[in-house]
């Protein structure tokens, strides 16, 4: 189940949007995640005349990913991230995801990047794409 609804989540966004700072541009971090979240923030960004520019999609290996996730876990203590549990995440990720990112690709919105490095490459690799 979803833990925050979307119409919640989107009443978030939109506040946000508003605000004066956002209007040279911004950076939605993780959202949206579904059709459905992309359906309503296109409708927001509408009624306030903005224009989606561009989605970028942090690519990693599978396999990578989840040993980080494992990793990461033992070293906060966290229960919920073992390997079974990471990749049924992954695949629910996956299942919702995945229609949004072909859906902007379609569009020719998609920027793919690789995910994996240190902190300072990613974030390079981000600016050089949308500067």
């Amino acid at each position: 189940g979803k833990l925050v609804p979307d119409n919640f989540l989107l009443d978030i966004v939109r506040d946000r949007i508003k605000k004066p700072d956002c209007n040279n541009g911004y950076i939605l971090d993780g959202f949206p995640r579904t059709l459905d979240q992309a359906i309503g923030l296109e409708k927001i960004m509408n009624e306030i005349s903005q224009v989606l520019n561009m989605v970028i999609s942090l690519n990693a290996d599978e396999n990578e990913l989840v040993d980080r996730l494992v990793k990461r876990g033992v070293r906060f203590g966290r229960s919920d991230d073992t390997s079974d549990i990471i990749r049924k995440r992954q695949k629910i990720y996956w299942e919702q995801t995945a229609p949004l990112l072909d859906s902007y690709k379609e569009r020719d919105l998609l920027k793919n990047i690789n995910g994996l490095g240190e902190i300072e490459e990613i974030t390079h690799r981000i600016l050089k794409i949308i500067k």
